[in-house]
């Protein structure tokens, strides 16, 4: 898991992208799939410390085109959620908050999302 500026990037999906390798899949099944990564922010939103306010209200996730790329893009326009996820000088009991909020769903995600590629490609 890394982060990135324009978004949260999420890795360990790498089953359902070695099944992909070798298929045609059009551009609405992508999108399919892609759209299964919701759970991600809601599961965020869930563990986030702060209930009220644009950190709260700002998280959204979203298919997005990058470089020709279709990504999922988990952002926030309150930039103060990396602050809490990071820890400061001063506080760091809120430390890996976003990245425990992905893994307690990766499972959930990759079930779904094979699903989608058994019923979509039959």
């Amino acid at each position: 898991m890394g982060n990135r500026a324009d978004g949260i990037a999420i890795t360990g999906l790498d089953e359902v992208v070695d099944m992909l390798k070798n298929m045609e899949i059009d551009d609405y099944t992508e999108t399919m799939l892609l759209n299964e990564c919701k759970p991600f922010t809601e599961e965020i939103k869930a563990n986030q410390t702060v209930l009220t306010g644009s950190q709260f209200e700002g998280w959204r996730g979203s298919v997005r085109k990058m470089d020709g790329e279709k990504y999922f893009v988990i952002s926030n326009d309150d930039f103060s959620w990396i602050f809490e996820n990071y820890g400061t000088s001063i506080s760091k009991h809120n430390v890996g908050y976003v990245d425990r909020a992905i893994d307690s769903k990766i499972d959930e995600v990759k079930k779904s999302m094979i699903k989608v590629i058994e019923t979509e490609l039959k």
